[in-house]
């Protein structure tokens, strides 16, 4: 990972998806959880922190809509695929929003009612891609 970076933290954002691997539990959409760390480089010289400006940020409207886009675009068997999907979607709002700027995403997938019993905890999935 990166030292001493700076950190942007989407936190629990709920979309309700078509996930399953049946066609019974895909008939019903389901609460998942997704939380997205951006990990800036610590050598990024990040306007925004200097500017306090909204079009000089990473747009945290604009990285829900980019996991609520990927999640009910269509329906998904597994979280693993769901989580990249969200993932491949935030990467392209930062590639949109400023080439220059390098770093890592990491986006964590909670499926929180899997069809198993006992299992309180939900299931996740979390995956990175550098930008």
């Amino acid at each position: 990972m990166i030292n001493n970076p700076s950190v942007l933290t989407v936190r629990d954002y709920q979309v309700y998806v078509s996930l399953g691997c049946t066609p019974e539990e895909q008939t019903i959409t389901q609460p998942v959880l997704f939380t997205c760390e951006i990990i800036f480089s610590a050598a990024e010289d990040l306007s925004f922190e200097k500017t306090d400006q909204l079009q000089d940020a990473i747009d945290y409207v604009e990285v829900c809509q980019a996991l609520k886009r990927a999640a009910t675009r269509k329906s998904h068997q597994l979280i693993e695929r769901l989580g990249r999907n969200g993932l491949n979607e935030i990467v392209e709002v930062l590639k949109r929003k400023n080439s220059n700027l390098n770093g890592v995403v990491k986006l964590t997938s909670v499926k929180v009612r899997p069809p198993v019993e006992s299992l309180l905890g939900g299931v996740s999935w979390t995956c990175h891609a550098y930008f």
